[in-house]
């Protein structure tokens, strides 16, 4: 009875950790999805922030990036040049086996570009992801407050 109570109550946390996440092949594993909400009533652009873990024995990569929230969705790369911050689109994005990339505030972002209407705090944007190996990867961000975006 005591190992079935230990299991239980270091297993859930676990559990509860991975209902955020979304799984491609058994190989891609998202965490924390989230998207930055609009600084204004009529914005057209706006970023989603994810970290991509590759549990697989080999290197893939996430080729495109789509949502029913906007035109467009783009990877992009912040890039300091000279003290002046610049953005770069990417035509794909390497995750190495067994390693954890972070698209994140301030380095790599998705750019949405075209939204359909401005992202609320509490809404959700669904994303999908396209990979070159694994299969696709659905994932609904939660949109927070810029401040509230911590990766």
């Amino acid at each position: 009875m005591i190992k079935i109570f230990r299991t239980f109550f270091i297993s859930t946390p676990l559990m509860l950790g991975l209902a955020s996440c979304a799984f491609a092949d058994g190989s891609m594993m998202i965490m924390k999805p989230t998207a930055a909400a609009s600084l204004t009533p009529g914005a057209t652009t706006g970023a989603a922030y994810l970290d991509i873990i590759n549990m697989g024995k080999e290197a893939d990569n996430l080729l495109r990036i789509s949502t029913p929230a906007a035109d467009m969705a783009m990877l992009h790369e912040s890039k300091d040049e000279n003290g002046v911050m610049k953005m770069e689109m990417l035509d794909k994005l390497e995750i190495p086996a067994g390693a954890t990339v972070k698209i994140s505030p301030g380095h790599l972002h998705i750019m949405l570009m075209g939204l359909k209407a401005p992202l609320k705090e509490g809404d959700h944007v669904a994303l999908d992801l396209v990979f070159e190996k694994a299969s696709n990867v659905k994932v609904d961000a939660v949109v927070k407050k810029v401040g509230d975006i911590l990766n």
